[in-house]
């Protein structure tokens, strides 16, 4: 019995070692590198990554059904509507009317005008900060003199311009309650370029800037939500400030429209701050 139990012992011991020589001959492989990835940075606690799309305009209007008008103060979409312009609020997705290429949430691009066409086709990221003023020029400026009809405050009046670029100021403005107040102001920079002292940052120095044709009776706010867009477009077909802002001619020498989209990428959260 004791000689069984040796020859079993020898037996269970060869084994043992013939599997430690195999598994020590298998070739040893490192792990896969990790790549580390770096957290997204992090905003002031009042500052909001907002996104600009250019767009063309699509064939119908059918995208107004899928939008929230009543969203836009009733006054300044009273006046919006006097002037050839319109307004609504969408929810996290574009009307499938809309939906561009490069969707909103995409890697942006630059800005891309055609030769030949005096539209933009943007889409683009913003950092802002409360209160400061960015612009958004839809389209190139135009050549040669131009009359502008517009109501006003007082009723019908005209301006003749020299060159004008018709743009959007806008500035967003953080509420209390997580949305922000996206404010746009249609304006006409003309004219030549003078030289003048601008105040900022607590100095002066030397500017050069056109003369401005400020239209703040048309002043439009609304509150949007993380993930929500503001949609612009002119009324169809296009005249007054719509026209003169958001329509121009393609590159095959027809007449185009933009419909200009501002969505609240990213805002603030508390864990940033």
């Amino acid at each position: 019995m004791v000689w069984l139990r040796r020859r079993r012992a020898a037996i269970i011991g060869g084994w043992w070692l013939a599997a430690t020589f195999v598994l020590g001959c298998a070739e040893w492989k490192p792990a896969p590198p990790t790549v580390p990835t770096l957290p997204a940075p992090k905003l002031p606690a009042d500052a909001a990554v907002v996104e600009i799309l250019l767009l063309p305009m699509p064939p119908t209007e059918d995208f107004w059904l899928d939008l929230d008008e009543a969203a836009v103060d009733q006054e300044a979409r009273l006046k919006w509507a006097q002037n050839g312009l319109r307004a609504g609020l969408s929810g996290a997705e574009l009307p499938i009317d809309l939906l561009p290429s490069t969707a909103p949430g995409d890697e942006p691009a630059q800005d891309t005008q055609q030769v030949g066409s005096e539209l933009s086709r943007t889409h683009r990221q913003i950092h802002c900060r409360p209160g400061q003023r960015y612009e958004v020029h839809p389209r190139s400026q135009l050549a040669g003199e131009h009359i502008l009809l517009y109501r006003g405050r007082e009723g019908i009046e005209g301006r003749q311009l020299s060159q004008p670029q018709p743009l959007f100021a806008m500035s967003v403005f953080p509420e209390g309650d997580g949305r922000l107040r996206i404010e746009l102001t249609p304006e006409v920079q003309y004219g030549e370029f003078k030289q003048q002292w601008v105040s900022k940052d607590l100095a002066m120095r030397m500017d050069a800037r056109r003369e401005i044709l400020m239209l703040d009776h048309t002043r439009m706010s609304a509150k949007l939500l993380e993930g929500q867009a503001l949609i612009v477009a002119p009324m169809m077909p296009p005249w007054g400030l719509g026209e003169l802002v958001l329509s121009g001619r393609a590159a095959d020498g027809s007449t185009d429209q933009t419909v200009m989209v501002i969505r609240v990428a990213r805002r603030a959260t508390s864990e940033q701050l």
